[in-house]
């Protein structure tokens, strides 16, 4: 497992762990949001920099292809540290490109976004995405350290920031009963990152590789990642955060469907997830336009749809099976 460092002063907590393992040769890749707010961070280290384009397109063979050949002029051996300073999409794109070049080499991730503090930073899950699919190209590899720190959520916009809440909270519905009753009663934002980031590591830690346990971290994302695939087929890209909060609410009702929650539950749940990702989705049609990315899921294993669910708060389950059939008619009975 990675060194989990939670610091104020990212610089000097990089300094001594560089020093500590006697890192002498590095790389930072990061996008062109934060180079141009976070990279001043590092500027003591001198490291070469890569840069590529923000947003989740940049998460292709394209951007692989650049960054490799970007190493390969910069001489960078199997002992060069690939530094990923940002966000989900850097740290996934980063930690693939790290799995690759010259049979592996290693990486620190520095998410800089809520959602890569809480999640997307932790987990050893690097990928790309390839013809609307997401993330379905990929490997498992842990970085050697992941450094997180809120002083870079400032550089946040309102929307990063307000759509990783939604990772937060299926962390906690499905994981951690103390961590949503924490959300609910808004306690310091330092103390819900560190829980959520614990809470998901020692899940990692029971199922590295994403064969049970682990999955229960999916919940809202089988309907989340499918809308993110049709938006990015409609040339429309969503936060990440927006559409599993989307996914939430409708894979609860499946929940609620499959008698695996209560009422009463459901409502919390619910409730929660609205408030903390106020963000509305025109749902007319919506279904019908990202359905057929359900069955390409990676989580599936037949013809059914797998979803993870909650069963009570900070308890879930996971390899629910639903058909399309069922959800196909959920949909016409206006249930989802």
């Amino acid at each position: 497992m990675p060194e989990l460092v939670f610091t104020k002063t990212i610089s000097e907590s990089l300094k001594q762990y560089c020093s500590l393992n006697h890192i002498k040769n590095a790389v930072v890749l990061c996008d062109s949001n934060t180079k141009l707010h976070c990279l001043p961070t590092l500027s003591e280290f001198n490291f070469p920099v890569i840069v590529c384009p923000a947003g989740e397109k940049s998460k292709s063979f394209e951007q692989v292809s650049f960054i490799v050949n970007q190493l390969i002029d910069l001489n960078a051996d199997r002992q060069t540290h690939l530094i990923n300073l940002g966000g989900g999409m850097v740290s996934d794109l980063g930690g693939f490109v790290a799995s690759i070049y010259k049979r592996g080499i290693p990486f620190i991730n520095i998410p800089t976004s809520l959602l890569g503090m809480v999640d997307a930073g932790i987990g050893g899950k690097t990928g790309i995405d390839f013809l609307n699919y997401k993330n379905i190209i990929g490997a498992f590899n842990h970085a050697k350290a992941i450094f997180i720190s809120s002083e870079f959520l400032q550089t946040l916009p309102s929307e990063e920031f307000v759509s990783a809440w939604s990772e937060i909270v299926k962390t906690a519905t499905v994981a951690n009963l103390e961590l949503f009753q924490t959300i609910e009663n808004k306690t310091d934002i330092d103390e819900i990152i560190k829980q959520c980031a614990l809470t998901k590591t020692k899940l990692v830690e029971m199922d590295f590789k994403d064969l049970n346990i682990r999955q229960l971290l999916n919940f809202g994302h089988t309907i989340g990642h499918a809308l993110e695939s049709y938006q990015l087929e409609i040339n429309a890209p969503i936060h990440h955060g927006f559409a599993v909060a989307y996914g939430m609410l409708i894979e609860l009702k499946v929940a609620l469907q499959l008698e695996t929650i209560n009422k009463e539950e459901f409502n919390r749940i619910a409730a929660l997830i609205k408030t903390k990702v106020a963000y509305e989705i025109e749902e007319e049609g919506l279904f019908d336009s990202y359905s057929k990315y359900l069955l390409g899921d990676k989580k599936n294993n037949d013809s059914n749809i797998s979803f993870s669910l909650p069963k009570s708060i900070g308890n879930g389950q996971y390899q629910c099976k639903v058909s399309m059939d069922q959800l196909k008619n959920w949909k016409i009975e206006g249930i989802i």
